[in-house]
């Protein structure tokens, strides 16, 4: 329900005007178009319902960003959004790697449908792909509740849209600006637009470079220090040569390299017995993996990884609008092309507790061929006129994917560590000998092909009540398949002198050309079949709504929406066919909003909703299970999902007043809190894991906390100018607070995410026009240190070692004080 920070940039010098949001139709220009305070809040105009409408009198919950607010509050990671809209959590823990939050529901990477749709200019691209960077954009509307039988992919809880700049038809313009921060942090991005046939074509080209030190987390063990460079490159051009008729495209590239680190904290290894053998029993010493500390804490951002994790994107978005007006009517199409094109895709340590000192085991993958989807929507509309009893929106959406991605996985046999029946360092890899690892090569190929119908009708009715209600019928399918593939090696099996003697061949024995008077086993190289999945869904779901004006400026209006999501199969896990393929999630929505303005200089909204699961798609990562492929126990990741039924039920609220001329204030709120319904989940308490029993799976209590970020979650925002006779100053904050989780405990027992409040501040000079602005700012000023997340870290490597002692975490975001300079010329 909220609109938060828009109020802000829309009193900002240099604000954007409604027609700089690509979007289906053409938005009008709002009265916060002046380049000065006002004594009135204004309008803001969504396109929430893909036509341009108040934001005031769209019966659904929207929150807003212009381009504005992003250029003036220094934002250029797209996670920084959600310190302006309370509900939703943007984190980039590993660099491509996005997970994300909204009225309680969470998605991450590889796991499906999106719970949470990213729109960049109403392409639902990836949003791994569409949440690197953050430069030259228009407008971002933050859409809560059902989505999904108007635009794109189903969403219950909501979606965000990114709509980048339009070229201006009539006037050359553009912008550049720079930011220096601290810890290595420098940003630069820029645009430049030119009218080619005045009135009919324009282009306008925009770039931006970042380099950072990304999350900032350091080892204990590597010299190399965390990077993050991204550049990107965009064009975009604009035609209309008639009143009747406009096309819009855009061409962005992308390339992003990092080298980072997984943060840890914990007291390290217990120490306990570090050889299985009875004639060789010793101890690891406590806390060896963590290089004699007490602990490590969250606030320190450390890592104990011995060789940095790699990561490498290169992407191509390509988008097309078009929107044709005939007869009374609207036809519109949207075109969009999304390719992966990336050799070497990562290099990830799989020994991130740092079990074995001295030896980093790598898990590289790689695309063997370019990662590709294609997108096209066609759509018949009415052209909305006042005074109409209905409007109708029909259409037809695709979307096809596909992708092929091999992973390379060592795995530690006998002997890999040292002789293991004599007395070396029992926490130290002197060898590495390859003769004892033998390589788990996975390919796995993805499908995706989805096509829908769907269609909406808004009835006018008398009293200022409006119906509108909405449908979908979606044909899903996900083949998919995975070949596994094992090199040979050598385990060492024994001592000589345990077979009198000798090594016998009879019973697949060698003398190990390593270790004097040790025997070594063979083990063959290995092929698995190919495994074949494949599920075609054709769910429908709904969305009705029924609103009431009371008089200008009250909105009441009530929404019940279903929506339907299918997950991808867990295949780099290797898991049993039973848990391969998750059950799509259904869930039902039901809300109840109001919003009012409040006079000229206030206005209110808010709205409570309640959403029920069916078999939610619900991430358990870390938790140990026998493989398949390799028959060794491991850890599930990301991808693994099960299903849970739940309930979620929250509120959000804003309240946003401009007490004096020149002053704005935003309050913000929101509450969402899912609650368990009963059931089984994974977990790792329980018997040793084995083929017999590949996963242990606890009760999960009916009304028990699922929330994977908090429950409550407020920002406040501010925006003071200082009028001077040739130029203005400015001073502007934003504090966002998130609550306490009671859910962590889900993942790790051992930490709980603690309240914590964040200050931005800004202070500056802008010129006339705000043709230019000179800058300082502080994120994080205080400095807040807290947990996040947190997922123990299984011992998995080298389980006679004990438990590693350490959780894989992420903690808020440091403190970081830069400088911004901003010049503008001509349509900007």
């Amino acid at each position: 329900m909220s609109a938060s920070v828009a109020v802000i940039a829309l009193v900002m010098p240099a604000c954007a005007n409604a027609q700089d949001v690509s979007s289906p139709a053409p938005a009008p220009a709002t009265a916060t178009a002046a380049q000065s305070p006002s004594d009135s809040l204004g309008d803001i105009v969504v396109t929430a319902r893909r036509e341009s409408e108040s934001l005031q009198n769209v019966p659904v919950s929207v929150q807003v960003v212009t381009g504005d607010a992003i250029q003036k509050l220094a934002i250029v990671q797209p996670s920084e959004i959600a310190k302006l809209a309370p509900g939703l959590s943007i984190r980039l823990a590993e660099p491509g790697n996005p997970s994300l939050v909204l009225r309680g529901v969470r998605w991450v990477q590889a796991s499906g449908t999106p719970a949470i749709p990213i729109y960049f200019n109403e392409i639902g691209f990836d949003p791994v792909q569409s949440l690197q960077t953050m430069y030259d954009v228009g407008q971002v509307e933050v859409l809560r509740g059902p989505q999904g039988t108007s635009r794109g992919a189903p969403s219950i809880s909501g979606a965000v849209t990114i709509t980048t700049r339009l070229p201006d038809l009539d006037e050359m313009g553009g912008y550049a600006s720079g930011l220096i921060g601290t810890h290595d942090h420098q940003n630069v991005q820029g645009a430049i637009n030119f009218p080619i046939v005045p009135g009919v074509f324009a282009v306008r080209v925009a770039g931006s470079y970042d380099n950072s030190q990304g999350n900032r987390v350091r080892s204990i063990y590597a010299a190399a220090d965390p990077s993050l460079k991204t550049w990107s490159g965009r064009v975009s051009a604009r035609f209309e040569p008639t009143d009747t008729l406009s096309i819009n495209a855009m061409y962005q590239r992308l390339n992003q390299s990092s080298d980072f680190y997984t943060q840890v904290a914990g007291a390290g290894s217990s120490g306990l017995y570090a050889s299985p053998y009875p004639t060789t029993l010793r101890f690891a010493p406590a806390g060896y993996n963590i290089d004699g500390r007490s602990a490590i804490r969250p606030g320190e951002r450390l890592s104990v990884q011995e060789t940095p994790n790699k990561q490498y994107l290169k992407t191509d978005l390509v988008t097309v609008n078009a929107r044709w007006e005939v007869l009374g009517q609207v036809l519109s199409y949207n075109y969009g092309i999304q390719s992966n094109n990336r050799p070497k895709s990562f290099g990830t340590s799989v020994d991130q507790a740092n079990v074995l000192i001295g030896y980093d085991q790598i898990q590289e993958g790689f695309f063997a061929d370019r990662a590709y989807k294609n997108f096209h929507e066609l759509r018949l509309s009415s052209d909305r006129a006042a005074g109409r009893f209905f409007d109708y929106d029909i259409g037809f959406y695709r979307e096809q994917a596909r992708s092929s991605q091999h992973t390379l996985i060592p795995n530690v046999l006998p002997g890999a560590r040292g002789n293991p029946f004599g007395l070396p360092n029992p926490v130290v890899n002197p060898a590495a000998i390859d003769r004892y690892f033998l390589t788990a090569d996975t390919n796995i190929q993805l499908r995706t092909k989805t096509y829908s119908f769907y269609g909406n009708l808004q009835l006018h009715l008398p009293s200022d009540f409006e119906l509108s209600a909405g449908v979908r019928r979606i044909h899903d399918s996900r083949p998919s398949s995975i070949d596994v593939t094992t090199s040979s090696g050598y385990a060492a099996a024994g001592l000589a002198s345990s077979f009198g003697g000798t090594c016998p061949t009879a019973a697949g024995l060698v003398a190990s050309p390593v270790y004097a008077g040790v025997c070594d086993a063979f083990v063959p190289a290995g092929t698995r079949p190919t495994q074949s999945l494949g599920k075609v869904y054709t769910p429908t779901i709904y969305n009705v709504s029924l609103s009431r004006k009371f008089g200008p400026d009250v909105l009441v209006y009530a929404t019940v929406g279903s929506s339907w999501r299918s997950g991808l199969p867990a295949l780099a896990n290797a898991l049993p066919d039973d848990l391969l393929f998750p059950t799509p999630e259904k869930a039902t929505s039901y809300e109840l909003g109001v919003k009012t303005s409040l006079g000229r200089r206030a206005r209110f909204n808010a709205a409570v909703f309640q959403i029920d699961y069916k078999g939610q798609l619900t991430q358990f990562q870390g938790i140990s299970y026998f493989r398949t492929d390799t028959s060794r126990v491991d850890t599930t990741n990301v991808a693994f999902l099960y299903n849970v039924d739940a309930r979620v039920r929250g509120a959000e609220a804003q309240l946003t007043v401009k007490p004096l001329h020149d002053l704005t204030l935003d309050f913000n709120l929101s509450y969402a809190k899912i609650e368990s319904q009963g059931g089984q989940v994974p977990c790792n308490v329980g018997p040793a894991v084995s083929a017999s029993n590949p996963m242990n799976f606890c009760d999960s209590a009916k009304g028990s906390s699922l929330n994977a970020a908090s429950p409550f979650t407020a920002s406040v925002n501010g925006d003071y100018t200082i009028p001077m006779d040739n130029f203005d100053g400015y001073l502007r904050f934003v504090g966002s607070y998130q609550g306490r989780n009671p859910a962590f405990g889900i993942s790790d027992p051992d930490f709980k995410a603690k309240r914590n409040m964040i200050v931005d501040l800004f202070a500056g000079l802008t010129g006339p026009d705000a043709g230019w602005d000179v800058g300082v700012f502080a994120k994080n000023v205080f400095n807040t240190k807290r947990l996040l997340t947190s997922t123990t870290l299984q011992n998995t490597i080298a389980p006679e070692f004990g438990a590693t002692g350490l959780s894989a975490v992420t903690v808020t975001p440091g403190r970081e004080i830069g400088l911004q300079l901003r010049y503008a010329f001509g349509s900007r």
